[in-house]
């Protein structure tokens, strides 16, 4: 019997980086709606809509570690905090590192660093993405039932791992 093997997600600079700039940016707009405001709904202003993306952000700043993909001897389960997926790996055909075309006003959770859900591509078509990457190197999982896009740390060894539980 095999066992599980866990990967974690490749680190994302830029998401950090981005998550910063925008706390930063909230922050002297709050400031300057607080300081320079003429009254209520101002103030509401300031602080509603820097508070809403703020929550945002530390969401996809909590989340962020907590991604991983687990290799069981049946499925493959990527994860990203209380969200998890299961793909039988008896159903996976191919898995291909690629740079997927971006289209801007497409669904799904996308934002410079993170890619969550169900994303339209311009050259692939839709993907389920668990990935910290929304286009460069993105493991494309091609399934029966579509495609899925991670982006593990150790590529080489998830594909090794998944490969050898296909074999079985």
């Amino acid at each position: 019997m095999q066992s599980v093997s866990v990967f974690s997600a490749r680190s994302c600079l830029t998401g950090l980086l981005m998550s910063a700039v925008l706390i930063t940016l909230l922050g002297g707009f709050s400031f300057v709606g607080l300081r320079y405001g003429s009254g209520g709904s101002d103030r509401v202003i300031a602080l509603g809509i820097p508070l809403v993306f703020g929550a945002v952000v530390v969401f996809f700043a909590v989340i962020e570690p907590s991604m991983k993909y687990t290799v069981t001897p049946s499925e493959v389960i990527p994860s990203c905090g209380p969200f998890r997926w299961r793909i039988p790996i008896s159903e996976i055909r191919s898995i291909v590192e690629r740079n997927l075309s971006w289209l801007p006003w497409a669904e799904g959770w996308k934002i410079p660093g993170y890619a969550l859900f169900t994303i339209r591509y311009g050259d692939v078509g839709t993907v389920r993405m668990c990935a910290t990457s929304m286009t460069r190197r993105v493991l494309v999982i091609e399934t029966d039932q579509g495609l899925w896009g991670i982006t593990p740390q150790d590529e080489k060894g998830f594909i090794a791992a998944v490969e050898s539980r296909r074999r079985r």
